[in-house]
């Protein structure tokens, strides 16, 4: 990657942590319903006041204390939209043939690093909502107690079973190679018939 155009700057930080030999498999994604919702935060409560205060401009004379009450409310509608999208473009849940790697952050960073092969359970929480809008959160615990909350990503089902196959290909490659040449055989009869 040219690093000169500023294309190194937009590359996410488990892409750019990978050592040569390791493979990105996925990398987590917000929900479409998640990052939309922090849209109507900022439409509510920041443009919204900002939107009532001109219509009252328009239809009386605004008081001073209902100016201070609108713009107050607005700059902290903006402010609840700025942080939400810091957080959306700062938090990273990556899966590669090798790790599991979480980080957040923007001025100070903190990751979090779980080998496939310390790999203990992988547990999936996913309310009604979720399960009707297909979101939820991954629960990766590693041996020694160390584990990792996911942020809300979107299929979290597919995710899971991302992370089983990569355990199952650190355990043993050329069985798990195998299988998913089987299970991809059987697909194409199935698709054929």
């Amino acid at each position: 990657m040219d690093e000169g155009n500023g294309e190194r700057f937009l590359t996410p930080y488990v892409v750019k942590s990978l050592p040569e030999k390791e493979r990105l498999i996925t990398l987590a994604r917000f929900p479409t319903v998640v990052r939309l919702s922090s849209w109507l935060e900022l439409v509510v409560l920041g443009l919204g006041p900002l939107a009532w205060f001109f219509f009252r401009l328009v239809t009386a004379e605004p008081s001073p204390a209902e100016l201070v009450i609108l713009l107050i409310v607005s700059a902290v509608g903006a402010f609840i939209f700025l942080v939400t999208q810091i957080y959306f473009h700062t938090t990273e849940f990556g899966l590669t043939d090798q790790r599991i790697i979480f980080k957040s952050g923007v001025i100070s960073r903190y990751t979090n690093e779980i080998p496939l092969q310390s790999l203990e359970n992988v547990n999936l929480q996913q309310g009604i909502i979720g399960r009707i809008l297909n979101f939820g959160r991954l629960e990766v615990n590693g041996s020694g107690g160390s584990g990792v909350w996911t942020p809300l990503v979107q299929d979290p089902v597919s995710l899971r079973a991302a992370i089983a196959d990569a355990r199952a290909a650190t355990e043993n490659p050329v069985r798990y190679r195998a299988h998913a040449q089987s299970i991809h055989q059987q697909h194409n009869n199935d698709r054929k018939s």
